[in-house]
């Protein structure tokens, strides 16, 4: 079994905001490629591409794969235009092996982004579909789930995952 991609909370890339893709390049489609089977591999249902060590604004995500249903998604440089109501989520990381957080969302979002074949979509998403795009695109800004919480309880939460490291190893 390959060693994985997947970089762990402190890795600097996720940190790091991620540069716009002008382009969509044979390089581009390759690591798309990379983080659908990451994404799949590792039972997530989204992932930022500098949650592979690559600061560029893509993000894969299927929240349907939870209901054995496939409805993947590959954004190119997404942004969120539009956002209402507020929702209560609780969400892991994949960068965050072991830690799960509940932390207040839109309840709703609008993303604009390209498609690998470079056309502009949207998606209006709610509950669920709103909260992982949101987390994903947050990746994409350097925010991770442990900026959304307190200091006490980020170092609290270190020392969970520095224990579910050396589980990995």
């Amino acid at each position: 079994m390959s060693k994985s991609s997947i970089k762990l909370y402190p890795y600097h890339t996720l940190f790091e905001k991620s540069k716009e893709i002008l382009s969509v390049t044979d390089d581009i489609r390759a690591l798309s490629s990379l983080m659908c089977d990451e994404m799949y591999t590792h039972g997530g249902v989204g992932l930022a591409a500098n949650q592979v060590g690559v600061t560029k604004r893509i993000i894969v995500v299927d929240v349907e794969r939870l209901a054995n249903k496939q409805s993947l998604r590959v954004l190119i440089n997404p942004v969120i235009v539009g956002c209402s109501g507020r929702l209560n989520s609780t969400e892991a990381c994949l960068s965050l092996p072991g830690i799960s957080l509940t932390v207040e969302r839109f309840g709703q979002v609008t993303v604009r982004a390209f498609s690998l074949d470079e056309k502009e979509i949207e998606i209006e998403a709610t509950g669920l579909l709103a909260a992982c795009l949101s987390h994903e695109i947050d990746h994409l800004d350097g925010i991770t789930l442990m900026s959304k919480v307190s200091s006490l309880k980020r170092k609290m939460l270190i020392d969970i995952l520095n224990r579910a490291k050396r589980e990995l190893v």
